[in-house]
């Protein structure tokens, strides 16, 4: 399959099943391969894209619509914030917030960012154990209205988190009548 995500006219990306991602510039010369690429949100977008997320052996970076490499494929994960912003997970505990010429608007433990207003962004964490938002704001140059008691508990729990999906789920016996199902 082809296809040509929106604003990149000049390049031509075929897909090999859900495991390979080959870009070929419009002369018909590889450019680049990824394991995926994000480029289209869940959500409505009011703006023109300006990033594309894209994954390279299970790492993710940043490339602009020419698909020039913004932020290198070094990330362990990544989450759309808008066409011009990607939240780029450092490890468990850390993110950074990116704008599309790659600069690192602010780092903290935080799993997600939203603009608020005015270079401002609404920031936290989503505690799936107490069902729990914690969070604040951060301006552009990394003051927050978070205390460090506050920042502390968003990497405990982001850590907590993160740990918890990498254990093996626990077996579970079921016995009904003569067989045993695991």
């Amino acid at each position: 399959y082809d296809f040509n995500p929106e604003g990149s006219a000049s390049h031509l990306v075929f897909v090999r099943g859900d495991t390979a991602y080959f870009l070929f510039d419009n002369t018909g010369h590889l450019i680049s391969t990824y394991d995926d690429i994000d480029w289209y949100p869940d959500c409505d977008v009011s703006e023109p894209l300006s990033l594309f997320a894209v994954c390279r052996n299970g790492l993710w970076g940043l490339v602009d619509t020419a698909w020039r490499e913004v932020a290198p494929c070094t990330y362990k994960g990544v989450d759309f914030v808008d066409g011009r912003h990607w939240l780029m997970m450092l490890d468990e505990g850390t993110s950074c917030l990116f704008d599309e010429q790659g600069q690192v608007l602010f780092k903290g433990p935080y799993s997600y960012a939203y603009p608020f207003c005015d270079g401002i962004w609404r920031v936290g964490i989503y505690d799936c154990a107490n069902n729990n938002v914690l969070g604040g704001y951060v301006d552009a140059y990394g003051q927050t209205t978070l205390s460090r008691k506050d920042l502390k508990e968003m990497e405990r729990i982001l850590t907590e988190c993160a740990k918890k999906e990498k254990e093996l789920p626990v077996e579970t016996t079921v016995c009904e009548a003569d067989e045993t199902i695991h």
